[in-house]
Order: structure tokens, then sequence, then C-alpha cells
């Protein structure tokens, strides 16, 4: 058997999101050599994608595969290495100022858009402006606290804060992508408007372009000639195309049929063993990934109210066997809210722990003895509809019955958002800061929409104010562990488990792809996809 190939990593991740699904399919053929040898062929590099884009609208979209194509075009300041690790991009360094009131942007002088015009702080500033006056979607977790930028010069953009904050420059440095405003300072509003039907936009700060818009079928790029981070011998990729596919399946049979060179979503855990056996299929598992699977409960339920009810439930969840039977030991557990990679701001917590006969006597005390709860999650995901039944069958021994109402993604977010459920199994991408993630989290205003709690918690709110408001290092951590051990307590939601990032491509043809663990990215990224190279 093929050993995986592993790296670990830790740090925080930008820009999360979710996926849409429509349904689509394509094909093609990469003239590739079954055995492999770099034998490039047309010197195209395909790649799969699950749906088509449904949002052409510049840093306005929620959707994964969006992202894929779209942020091909608009550089990150800093791109996430294999290590977990934050490295310049667009930007040479992203830094607090001093008094902590600003952020100081130094941009690399050498990027400059397909068009040939240099990328400069203008461009950072009118991305800034834009995100603030277009409410573009892309923004919703920094703009509130944007104040404005002075342009210093050609690449030094002070970016000014409302007020003070530590783990806001982080969540800039690693979510801000750029638009250029040479291209779009006469549209009105970004709001709404799409590129799709305007090729004149289609200007790219990444290292390809899109040229070639087939829908429900391909998207066609072209190298950008001013990108400066490829690696020797990229030169022979001379385009990229994301090719359609209307589900996994289908993709992962075109993968190995020498098809596509390379899948754009995460393999599923069910799937892996049976890729890594096959010939020129490298699979490449990330095993602290940036994302966090939680069963949460529905707090504002009356049996559900007590924390020392849920921390007796939560108690008879055995997030290992989660792990062991659902991704076949392709993740890791989790002990605070705080997905485990980011090693730095975890807290010292004592795991949740109990007894069928605790957690009856404690029901019992509440008034509530052998309730029944409504579950519900994306039946759509089967690793989470499986991680519903063992909760059921791990709550049955306390008298507890779960009455898994799982539903397709959309009727599972709505039941969610709508407080319709006691239980809710789902996923979270780290999409910023670990304090930004807890307060979209967990703040009773609710201001992503990801609180599914329902509860006022004064404390709560208190110490997540102080890990946003924090202005040094040492009391950002301090305040981040503090807010992770009373949310903990709380009981909440329980962590089951960060599911390892598993790609794959087909080296017959390309290899050097630089894989990250978080589902934007995967090896899609603009920087991997130019360090790509023929096979030797």
């Amino acid at each position: 058997m093929k050993k995986l190939t592993q790296w670990k990593r830790s740090g925080i991740a930008v820009l999360a999101a979710s996926a849409l699904a429509l349904t689509a399919c394509a094909g093609g053929s990469n003239n590739a050599d079954s055995k492999g040898g770099g034998d490039v062929g047309d010197g195209v590099l395909h790649i799969g994608t699950t749906t088509e884009v449904v949002n052409w609208t510049p840093l306005n979209s929620v959707s994964i595969t969006d992202m894929w194509v779209m942020y091909q075009l608009y550089p990150s300041l800093q791109r996430l290495d294999t290590d977990g690790v934050y490295q310049p991009h667009a930007a040479d360094s992203v830094e607090p100022s001093e008094d902590g009131n600003s952020v100081v942007i130094k941009l690399n002088k050498d990027f400059k858009w397909s068009d040939g015009e240099p990328i400069t702080a203008n461009d950072v500033k009118f991305t800034l402006d834009r995100l603030r006056d277009d409410s573009l979607l892309a923004g919703k977790s920094f703009i509130p606290n944007y104040d404005g930028t002075t342009v210093q010069d050609d690449t030094t953009a002070i970016v000014q804060m409302k007020a003070p904050s530590y783990s806001w420059s982080i969540d800039l440095g690693q979510s801000l992508v750029l638009i250029p405003e040479h291209v779009f300072a006469d549209v009105p509003t970004l709001q709404g408007y799409s590129i799709e039907n305007d090729p004149d936009r289609w200007v790219s700060g990444g290292s390809f372009t899109l040229t070639n818009i087939v829908a429900g079928q391909r998207y066609d790029f072209e190298p950008n000639e001013y990108y400066p981070l490829r690696a020797e011998g990229n030169e022979a990729v001379k385009g990229i195309e994301f090719q359609i596919y209307g589900d996994v399946n289908t993709m992962q049979l075109a993968l190995r049929n020498n098809d596509i060179d390379v899948m754009a979503p995460i393999v599923p855990a069910s799937a892996i063993g049976a890729l890594e056996n096959q010939q020129n299929i490298e699979v490449v598992e990330a095993n602290e990934a940036l994302n966090y699977t939680k069963l949460t409960f529905n707090a504002s339920r009356d049996m559900l109210s007590s924390a020392k009810v849920r921390n007796a439930l939560a108690g008879l969840v055995d997030t290992q066997a989660i792990i062991d039977n659902v991704l076949q030991g392709h993740g890791i557990q989790g002990k605070t809210p705080v997905v485990p990679a980011l090693t730095e701001y975890q807290a010292d917590v004592k795991p949740y722990k109990s007894t069928p006969d605790e957690v009856k006597k404690v029901l019992a005390d509440a008034g509530i003895p052998d309730p029944t709860m409504m579950l519900t999650c994306d039946q759509g995901n089967s690793s989470h509809a499986k991680s519903a039944q063992l909760v059921k069958d791990m709550l049955a021994p306390a008298g507890v019955t779960v009455d898994i109402r799982c539903a397709e993604r959309a009727t599972s977010i709505t039941n969610a958002q709508a407080g319709n459920f006691d239980l809710y199994i789902h996923k979270l991408g780290q999409t910023s800061s670990p304090s930004t993630t807890l307060y979209l989290t967990f703040d009773p205003s609710n201001p992503s929409g990801l609180n599914y709690n329902f509860v006022e918690d004064p404390e709560g709110v208190k110490l997540l104010t102080a890990a946003q408001t924090a202005t040094t290092k040492d009391d950002y951590v301090k305040a981040v562990k503090a807010a992770s051990i009373y949310f903990h307590d709380q009981a909440y939601m329980v962590p089951l488990y960060a599911e390892s990032m598993v790609s794959a491509y087909n080296n017959a043809r390309f290899d050097g792809y630089v894989p990250a663990a978080f589902e934007t990215s995967t090896m899609v990224s603009a920087y991997s996809l130019a360090q790509v190279a023929p096979s030797k």
C-alpha cells in the first residue's frame, strides 16, 4: 500500500467558506502516458471541480468552488505554506504599528497585474474601501473595525483601525486579497456586479488569468507573464483548465484515467484507500487541518439550558471512536473551542467525561428523565450523517432518545439558523484569528449567523471583548485561552474532530504542487499552480 505523504501544521487560516451544490459534468484528455514520465502533452493543467461558479462578483462569494476559480485572479497578501505558516505573497510584510492603532502593509514591488500595471498601495486602499462601501462578503470578519487607508508610497499602505486590536492585524493579513483599482474604479458598486460577460475585466494578479468561460463545462486560463514567483520548469504549463464534474466519484475516475491532473476538492475518507493504490496517483494528507466538526447544543431549549446537563451529555460522546469509525483515523481530537492545530492558543481543560448512570441522575435532577432530542445535520455529508448515528447510540444508554432529522444542506442550515433543533452536527472552517472565530461562534449578537446556541451570555461577551481588544500578543494569547476555558466549561458545543485534509493528483505529467490544509486552497492556489513543473 502506498504510504500517504503527511505534513503537520499550525497557524491560522484565511478565508473559509461553505460550498454550494449544482450539477454539471465535463471531460477532457491530457494525452498522458498512463505509466507517467513527463510527457506534458498540450501543456494545459487540467483541474477537476465539482460545480459551476455561481457568483462572478469579485470578493463576494462564500462558495468554496467559486473561490478555487475566482481567486486565481485576485492575489492574497500572504500565502499559507505546507507547515501552516503564513509566508509573504503579494505583500513582503503585514505588521501592526507600534501604537497598535494601524497595520503597515509593504507590498512586493515585483507583483504586477496581467495587463502589466504594477500592484500598488492604491490597490490596497481601493480594495478595502470597496469591501466597506459595497458590503462585500470577503470583508465581513474585519471591515467593521476598518477606519481608512493612507497611501505612503507605491508599495506602502498604512491601514487604520477604529479600535486597537492585535487580532485585527492577523485577520487583515490572512484575509485580504486585492482587486485592481484601474479595472474596477468606474464600477459604481461591485455588489451584484458580475465579470462573467465582461472579458475586459478579466485582469489577474495571480499566476494565471481567465481567458474563456464555457458555462457548465470549463474555465480556461493562460499564464500571467508578470507573476514573479514561478518555479523553474513552470513555463511548461501553457495554461490551466477547470473542468466541471457532477460528482466527486466521477472526478476520481477521471483522475485515475489521466483525464485530469489534480482534484480541487478534498478526498473523502472513504475514497482514500482506493486512490492511494492507483498507479500515478499521489495522495497527500494534512493531519492538522484548519476545520472543526462540532456537536452544538441549542441552549435556548429548556432541557439544554443547564451547563450541568450539557456537560453530562458531552461526556458520553466518544470523539476518538467517531474519528476511528467515521473518518477511518483521518482526523484529530479537539479539546477546546479553538481548532487543535493552533497549539499556541490551546488552554488546559479537562475533557468531558461521564457515565450513563451519572447522566441519568443529572437529567432526573433537572426534571427531564428520558428526554427525546432532535439532531440535525447535512445528510449530503456522509461523515456528519454517520457521526449522527454514533452520537445517537452513545446517548442511548443514558435514556436519551435521539431523533435524527438530517436533511439536504440548504434545509439543514435553514433549520439550524431558525433554532429548529436540539443537537446540530456541522463543520466550521477557521476563517480568522482564534478570537474572531470565537466571537463569530459564541457572541449573542450573532454577527455572521454562526451562533447556534441562542442564549444571552454577559460573561462570555466580556471575555470575547477582552480577546478582541487585546493589543499585544501576550495579552492576546492569555485572553483567547480565558475565553476558550469559559466556553468549554459552558459546554455549548462538543468538538468532535478536525478532519484531515487529503488531496490527490496524477503525477503522469506534472508534479510540484504545494498543498494547504484548507478547503479554499487545497492544491489549486495561485502560488501552488505556479510551482508545478513536468514530472521527472
